[in-house]
């Protein structure tokens, strides 16, 4: 095999074919032709993750099908192949398992994801998880800690009831190591951190089942990726996903007037149009949203994000009147601002985010102090 990938004793133990090892090549081939030019944080080039997920997965006894899915799980998430070109390489089986774990990618729907793929997924998954982890030092500080906490609270559960005790140690291991580092005895200035802060929930979502919740929550990751990605503003501009049941959260890193005001006229528009769109796709599917923007202090330690501005974020996105408002909007989402949003970006004109009206039609209490909110439906930008 060219000594690219040596396989463990429990998958070469099995016998495998001359097909097999010609199989496993292509997908190795096909995995460093999509990677060509990549590099991970540390500087590697790319390649050396997926030969590593792929030599756990073997250890975890997913086959050949599932060691070169892990050979190709980041070619549709991370590079310009598209997934009917692998499938048509590969066939169904290994294609399924790599769109499987692509559409795990997001974090905060691990739970929920979990329910609605097979056993081998989550294999793959916990592979990928286990040299992530293992490589974890490359990350900012506040993102190892997170990556800990996910770990720890779904990763090290799924491992042992899977029943694979080595890496379900080795898990444990790795995050409350990395977690014990990173925790101070008390928050220094380093942990506290300037955020934009865009936070999304779900219209009516506990009158629904919970295999169409599983379905929305979905698609809602899906949509506010693309609409975060079309402004400009990928992953390395922005904290993970973190899940809020029938909604999600997202911390922009930059929080200059420029990026606020691209959240109100390019994203969240974008958003708007998306969901339009699968809304009129999927008339059994329908969902409509809330959304905050707001922007202040954001606290971290090992266990996530907090603070007042996390807090008056909440407070507008749940408010009765906003609900209210989208009771009675045409589009199908409504967004509220924060006043220190409308004052800066709003009234400020920056890129012609006063192009809608706004309105004051929230008021909520944080500490003894009122805050407003201000209301638009944005349906001339969603026209």
């Amino acid at each position: 095999m060219g000594g690219f990938l040596q396989l463990p004793t429990e998958i070469v133990g099995i016998g495998l074919t001359q097909s097999d090892i010609e199989l496993i090549e292509r997908a190795h081939a096909v995995a460093s032709y999509w990677h060509r030019g990549q590099r991970r944080k540390s500087g590697v080039p790319y390649i050396q993750h997926p030969t590593a997920v792929a030599t756990g997965a073997a250890r975890m006894g997913v086959g050949v099908p599932g060691v070169c899915a892990a050979l190709l799980h980041d070619v549709i998430s991370g590079s310009d192949c598209p997934a009917t070109e692998l499938r048509g390489e590969f066939g169904r089986q290994i294609s399924d398992l790599v769109e499987g774990l692509t559409w795990w990618e997001t974090p905060g729907t691990y739970s929920t994801t979990a329910l609605l793929v097979d056993e081998p997924v989550h294999r793959l998954k916990l592979a990928d998880r286990l040299h992530n982890m293992q490589t974890i030092a490359h990350l900012p500080r506040h993102k190892r800690l997170l990556r800990c906490q996910e770990t720890l609270e779904f990763f090290v559960p799924l491992a042992e009831r899977l029943e694979l005790k080595g890496t379900s140690r080795q898990l444990r291991q790795l995050a409350l190591g990395v977690a014990a580092q990173g925790r101070p005895a008390a928050p220094p200035p380093a942990l506290i951190y300037e955020r934009a802060i865009v936070a999304v929930d779900i219209e009516d979502s506990t009158s629904r089942t919970d295999s169409i919740k599983a379905r929305l929550r979905q698609v809602l990751y899906e949509l506010l990726e693309r609409a975060l990605e079309s402004s400009g503003l990928g992953e390395e501009e922005r904290d993970p996903f973190l899940d809020r049941g029938d909604g999600a959260l997202t911390l922009v890193h930059p929080t200059h007037p420029a990026v606020q005001a691209r959240l109100l006229t390019d994203t969240v528009p974008t958003l708007g149009r998306l969901l339009a769109r699968h809304n009129a796709q999927h008339p059994g599917h329908r969902f409509r949203l809330r959304v905050v923007v707001h922007a202040g202090h954001v606290h971290y330690d090992h266990r996530g994000c907090f603070g007042e501005a996390l807090d008056l974020a909440f407070r507008l996105l749940e408010a009765p009147q906003l609900k209210e408002a989208l009771r009675s909007a045409t589009a199908p989402l409504v967004l509220v601002l924060s006043e220190d949003i409308y004052r800066c970006v709003v009234e400020g004109d920056h890129a012609g985010s006063n192009e809608h009206p706004y309105a004051p039609r929230v008021t909520t209490k944080i500490n003894g102090r009122t805050h407003r909110g201000w209301v638009t439906d944005l349906t001339p930008l969603l026209a």
